[in-house]
């Protein structure tokens, strides 16, 4: 029988061989660890297997395929910090299994090492949830130091001690005890639970506590009446927060004993837990004490773990325990924070309290059922700031900040500089590392690095210290484990601490800080001639002066080269962000362009080579680009690209390759390939389109002149300044990709083994600082990353401009072949350059070049003077050119060939892009579609609902009149009928089955929707079904749809296309997110509001759309007329592929929805235009009609009892007034704005009911309002004749006219169509009510 073992590998990998594709540099780095945190194995071993060999041999395979993963992708894969745009790759020789199997051991060797897990049962009874509440305890008043902590600690008055007696002895009652008594002892309402008097009251089970002590301890002892309601719900909020999903196994079927014995890189992390004495647990308190304590007292709690959340809470006036709390309570609330596996009391000024208010489903507002919410308010929600998200931020100080550094920090960030004398050819890297040694053992004389007692001492003052290493692991578990000095915030990886605050103290690995140093003038040879402090001032001249420019950047003490460009960028207003679906999102992530690096064979042994470099590749591909910018949104998207249509050289293509090799992307016969439109161009008939993506909106080419200059007019080439341009922009560009996923890793550090098991048990990743076998004992790091998710990216852009690149190489290519008129070879491509194998000779002689030949003169081909690169650089597109690059000899006079040999370059020989992911573009069922033709009643929409609810989603198409309202409101009181029936079914499975209440209910609720989002685009489409506007509850601008406003018309609102607004509104629905999103009308939203639909349902895939609406027929937004809303993937991934269609139309009481639609599309002449009378309800196609049938109608009217003069304002649209406006009893009036203190929508059609001296009355349906004549002037028109765009959504059963019909009918593209059709369609009998003019 096969037994299997997890393990927790550990991997750590030293001198890999890097190289940056974006400045060609090589060098080595490790990794202490190429395995994600958290990420374990399982290893399946048959009884014939032997188990030390099987897990050596699964953990080799894995290690080949994550190195295999990093030269492809970039090293990225293994720190987000160091992932770049062009990404810095693993550059093996050889391949990566010869790499893996000879580098055991010495100077880039592969050290392994696997945990396992030894535990204790912590899983209670029944439930499968770990119950932690009786684990913690308190026995301590403080915690460890935490400099700058602003908790105040509960402190026992000595004076005032509660004392117990322990077989015959009195001794001090604990920090628990202590709290209770000290602060309730004298309180009228509190002190019969902590004092036992002269009397002795009895318990509640009868008997009397011979002292204060034991009656606080029969209290927290014994459970309360609501005691058992309350522990169902810290069982469902440990659910909620998935601690009984990611419980380790302790490998039961192994000895791991043996094991250990012939593997020594095992280790056992024990998680067995600790062993209390007797007196330690008669004379101290758990947590599920202090609980029970604290339901008997009345006493609001709320206990936040080691992280900072919240970790349960008890409300003694929550409506969840009103059958055991008759009377609500008043004040009294007890805090306690979990440090090191114990409870401490906080008597006030920790900033966590605040998240007692903060809501969501790891908070107050997750912990009790939604509707049981007291008055504890819920904050916004917002998502973390900008600079918290980063996680790679720049360390904020004040202007007071001292910089320190240590001296191997200055060596490593090129502020002091290595001679490299003496290395002698093939230098090894023991060699460079001597060298090193021996430069810096001066420095460190001279200024030594401070002690950790020194830094202990300036952690009450404004440092930055960069240490010498790459983490700072030694220092704070020093700090941690010999100082009991835990720090304020610590920020890395899982396993390495990158940053550590100690108060105003900020300790930093060297790498942390920014790649700036001021690189001199030519008048200091380009040496560090100043000293430090010379050079610091310079550098701080300069920072300033980026301060003063750049105000954004005063919160940084050194901004980095991206922040800087950046503020550079956002100084401009730039704007170039797409917002993609998710299936376009994938096309251009997973199959996103590569930069061009690859090699082709040389034609024989130690051949020669020269290259040729582009200047400044990412910053002229910027600027001198010669087709538009591609912005994307969710609706873009690929379409076939058939023969006859346009080639459109600013578009991305999906294409089939017909060949492999420079400059295509090695893909024939594996799938389709991403090209941009401007190297596409140059392949005809060699790469086949089959899709374009053609944005709707397009950027023009010279959009980013402006950002590039302005980089080069700051920082130039970098000689006085702490960056260049071209950081500035490689590092700007390289940012707007925004792919979001784990960015920042906040970490905790601890020593106990109860939060060690809570920390597995979470699933988090937990490393050992002390690299021992044991765990007990040893301080650990957990981590918990921050998970971003980007509404916006910049991707499409910055594709555009490596392709842009991989096209000039190709024409650089082309320009050498011809300026040559030979054959030559083309060995590497090298992102920006292009390295040649010195060519054949003009007589088309086989040249074979010696590298073993130094001398030119021997050679028949010297690039410096058969190259003409100025003939080369012509035939390049404008601001482009190309330098010749060799490496020069010792004397400078002349120049050798680069040398070709086995190990000359570790590129792939194939580029490495991958092929597009599938995407899917038909319908569910699109040979048997659902439709529904025959009238039904309200009784189907539960049928409707629970089909398409449990299918994922629903699209629900058909035109005015076929029920479509009638199911939104449907849905939404059936919602509200689960919801009560929600409440029933948990007291009821509280009675009959209480143990397995979460088992009985979850199945249900999955298949249940109780609550529903109702919005729609307009606010008059709103109040039809009683929900709200996409724009305000999405937090986007005005839609461009007639109907589309802000609210109140005097109420000056500014409302931006701010898309990070819409992510911290979807990060509110994150925490309490709806089961049904309804949206109504969406025929009127445009690219801007799908865009942020995709991006709510994209973020939270669990809700479920239900879409409404007639695309095909009705009028799209304004200025969107040309888009295709309708089939759009976008649409498809909202509502999970299905789509049903309603043709019964209960207005006209037929299924017939197709004739009306034929003959406004086909035949707008069998409506006949006629001159019949005037009828009081108009409809027209423009303004300047509307103006001139209102002008006839109130000129004929028979009855006007007021005229309010309007003037004659400028109106060149003829959107506002007529110059006079008359009113009479049933006079319609439209609004113009929505007037949210009178609950009017814009565009509601009210009528005046009744006239007075200053006061005019509307009457809308059963509602009433009263406006002034000047109220009436401003916010309203008349209404006896509206546009078509504002009938919209309208359904008449009176007669009216349509006018411009002449005019409309001799159109005959789609807009115009569905303008027929919108007019006509209004009525309920258009046979008969309608007239054309």
């Amino acid at each position: 029988m096969s037994r299997t073992i997890q393990i927790i590998p550990r991997v750590k990998v030293q001198g890999i061989p890097v190289r940056n594709l974006a400045t060609g540099g090589e060098s080595w780095t490790s990794f202490d660890n190429i395995f994600s945190q958290g990420e374990t194995l399982e290893v399946i071993i048959s009884p014939y297997e032997n188990p030390v060999d099987k897990i050596r041999e699964e953990v080799r395979e894995k290690i080949i395929e994550k190195l295999t993963l990093a030269k492809n992708n970039g090293i990225g894969l293994f720190e987000e910090m160091v992932d770049g745009s062009p990404p810095t790759i693993v550059s093996f020789v050889g391949g990566v299994a010869e790499f893996v199997d000879n580098n055991y051991g010495g100077w880039g060797g592969i050290s392994a090492e696997y945990s396992v897990f030894r535990t204790g049962n912590q899983t209670a009874q029944n439930t499968g949830v770990i119950n932690w509440t009786p684990l913690d305890r308190i026995f301590l008043s403080a915690p460890p130091a935490i400099k700058y902590d602003t908790c105040e600690y509960f402190n026992p008055d000595k004076d005032n001690l509660l004392t117990l007696d322990y077989k015959g002895k009195n001794i001090d009652a604990s920090c628990g005890f202590q709290f209770f008594y000290q602060n309730y002892y004298q309180t009228k309402n509190y002190k019969a639970y902590v004092l036992q008097g002269k009397n002795k009251t009895k318990l509640p089970d009868g008997t009397k506590a011979s002292n204060s002590f034991d009656k606080i301890k029969w209290y927290s002892e014994n459970d309360p009446p609501q005691y058992s309601e309350w522990k169902f719900l810290y069982n469902d909020f440990m659910n909620k927060k998935n601690l009984d999903n990611c419980i380790i196994k302790s490998n039961q079927d192994f000895d791991i004993e043996e094991l250990q014995k012939v593997m020594p890189e095992l280790r056992v992390i024990d998680l067995t837990l600790p062993e209390y004495s007797e007196l330690e647990k008669f004379n101290s308190m758990t947590i599920e004490n202090i609980i029970k304590l604290c339901m008997w007292m009345k006493l609001n709690l709320m206990v936040f773990d080691e992280f900072g959340d919240l970790m349960l809470c008890y409300d003694k006036n929550n409506e969840y325990h009103n059958k055991t709390n008759t009377k609500k309570g008043t004040g009294g609330r007890v805090v306690v924070k979990i440090v090191d596996n114990h409870g401490y009391f906080i008597s006030k000024g920790d900033p966590i309290l605040t998240k007692f208010c903060s809501g969501g489903k790891h908070g107050w507002g997750g912990f009790y059922p939604s509707g049981h919410n007291t008055g504890a308010t819920k904050g916004d929600g917002g998502a973390p700031s900008a600079d918290y998200q980063s996680g790679l931020a720049d360390l904020q100080s004040g202007d007071n900040t001292e910089i320190i550094k240590h001296p191997k920090a200055m060596f490593k960030q090129n502020e002091l500089e290595y001679e490299w004398v003496g290395l002698g050819d093939n230098p090894t890297k023991e060699k460079f590392e001597k060298i090193k040694e021996q430069q810096e053992e001066p420095y460190l004389r001279e200024n030594p690095p401070p002690t950790p007692e020194e830094l202990i001492g300036m952690m009450n003052n404004n440092y930055i210290y960069y240490v010498g290493k790459t983490n700072l692991n030694g220092i704070v578990d020093y700090l941690h484990k010999y100082h009991n000095i835990k720090p304020n915030n610590l920020r890395g990886l899982p396993t390495a601490i990158h940053k550590a605050t100690y108060g105003k103290l900020k300790l930093c690995a060297y790498h942390q800080h920014p790649t700036t140093g001021y690189k001199y003038p030519e008048d200091l040879d380009g040496k560090l001639s100043l000293n430090w402090n010379d050079r610091k001032h310079l550098e701080k001249e300069c920072l300033d002066k980026w301060k003063e420019d750049f105000p954004t950047l005063k919160k940084y003490a050194i901004p980095t080269p991206s922040v800087m460009g950046k503020a550079v960028f956002d100084s401009l207003k730039l704007d170039c962000y797409s917002r993609m679906n998710t299936k376009v999102r994938e096309i251009f992530f997973q199959g996103e362009i590569k930069p061009d690096f690859r090699v082709k064979k040389p034609t024989h042994n130690r051949a020669c080579a020269f290259s040729l470099d582009f200047s400044k590749a990412y910053s002229n591909a910027a600027k001198w680009m010669d087709t538009g910018w591609s912005v994307l949104d969710a609706i873009d998207e690929p379409s076939y690209f058939r023969e006859g249509i346009e080639f459109v050289d600013s578009a991305f293509y999906l294409c089939e390759e017909l060949e492999t090799g420079f400059p295509y992307k090695d893909l024939k016969g594996k799938g389709l390939a991403l090209y941009h439109g401007c190297l596409l161009r140059h392949l005809a008939g060699k790469v086949k389109p089959i899709y374009i993506i053609n944005s709707h909106k397009k950027l023009p080419k010279n959009y980013f002149v402006k950002f590039v200059d302005k980089c080069i007019e700051i920082a130039g080439d970098g000689s006085n300044n702490v960056v260049s341009s071209k950081q500035l922009v490689n590092t700007t560009f390289g940012s707007l990709k925004n792919k979001g996923g784990i960015k920042d890793y906040k970490l905790f550090i601890n020593k106990d083994i109860i939060q060690l098991n809570k920390s597995f048990a979470q699933g988090l990743p937990v490393h050992n600082l002390e690299k021992g076998n044991r765990w007990s004992g040893s301080s650990f790091i957990t981590a918990r990353g921050t998970h971003q998710h980007h509404c916006l990216s910049g991707q499409p852009i910055r594709l555009q401009i490596m392709e842009r690149i991989n096209e000039l190489n190709l024409l650089l290519d082309r320009a050498v072949r011809q300026s040559l008129n030979r054959d030559i070879h083309l060995l590497l491509v090298k992102t920006d350059a292009l390295y040649y194998q010195y060519p054949v000779s003009p007589q088309g002689k086989e040249a074979k070049w010696d590298f073993s030949e130094y001398y030119w003169n021997d050679f028949k081909f010297n690039p410096h003077k058969d190259l003409n690169l100025g003939d080369i650089n012509s035939k390049l597109p404008e601001g482009y050119e190309v330098k010749l690059e060799h490496p020069s000899n010792n004397s400078g006079e002349k120049q050798n060939p680069v040398e070709v040999k086995d190990s000359w370059t570790d590129a792939p020989e194939t580029l490495g892009q991958y092929p597009i992911p599938k995407f899917r573009q038909k319908w569910n069922n699109p040979d048997n579609p659902d439709v529904k033709t025959e009238a039904w009643d309200k009784s189907e929409v539960k049928n409707i609902l629970y089909k398409y609810y449990e299918k994922g989603g629903l699209y629900c198409r058909g035109e005015g009149g076929v029920g479509k309202t009638e199911i939104i409101k449907g849905i939404a009181e059936i919602c509200y009928k689960n919801r009560i029936k929600l409440r029933w079914l948990r007291a009821f499975y509280k009675i009959v089955d209480r143990d397995n209440l979460t088992e009985r209910l979850t199945p249900w609720r999955e298949s249940h929707p109780c609550f529903v989002k109702k919005l729609a685009p307009t606010n008059k489409a709103c109040n039809n079904i009683g929900g709200k506007t996409l724009h305000r509850s999405l937090g986007l601008k005005v839609f461009g749809c007639d109907d589309s406003d802000d609210e109140e018309e005097e109420e000056e609102v500014e409302v931006k296309t701010d898309f990070d607004r819409v992510s911290r509104i979807a990060a509110i629905l994150e925490k309490n997110p709806p089961d049904i999103i309804a949206v109504d009308e969406i025929s009127m939203i445009g690219g801007e509001g799908w865009s942020a639909l995709s991006y709510i349902k994209f973020r939270i895939p669990k809700i479920k759309f239900f879409l409404f609406g007639d695309i095909k027929r009705q009028l799209p937004p304004v200025g969107e007329e040309s888009r295709k809303f309708e089939d759009s993937i976008c649409m498809k991934e909202l509502c999970n592929y299905n789509k049903l269609e309603l043709k019964y139309n209960f207005r006209r009481q037929t299924a017939d929805t197709n004739t009306l639609w034929e003959l406004c599309s086909d035949k707008p002449e069998t409506f006949k235009i006629t001159d019949a009378p005037l009828t009081m309800r108009n409809l027209c196609w423009t303004n300047k009609t509307r103006k001139e049938v209102i002008d006839k109608i109130q000129n004929i009217h028979p009855n006007p009892v007021l005229w309010i003069e309007c003037g004659n304002k400028e109106d060149p649209d003829n959107t506002g007034q007529n110059d006079r406006l008359m009113l009479a009893v049933r006079t319609p009036l439209i609004a113009r704005k929505s007037i949210k203190s009178r609950g009017v929508a814009k565009n509601e059609i009210w009528e005046v009911k009744s006239i007075k001296t200053e006061e005019i009355v509307l009457e809308y349906k059963d509602r009433e309002e009263t406006f002034t004549h000047e109220e009436i002037k401003k916010k309203w028109l008349s209404a006896y004749c509206i546009t078509i765009h504002k009938s919209q959504g309208d359904t008449y059963t009176d007669e009216y006219t349509i006018w411009d019909w002449g005019r409309i009918i001799n159109r005959r593209d789609s807009q115009a169509k569905k303008l027929r059709y919108t007019a006509v369609s209004r009525s309920v009998n258009y046979e008969d009510l309608v007239k054309f003019k």
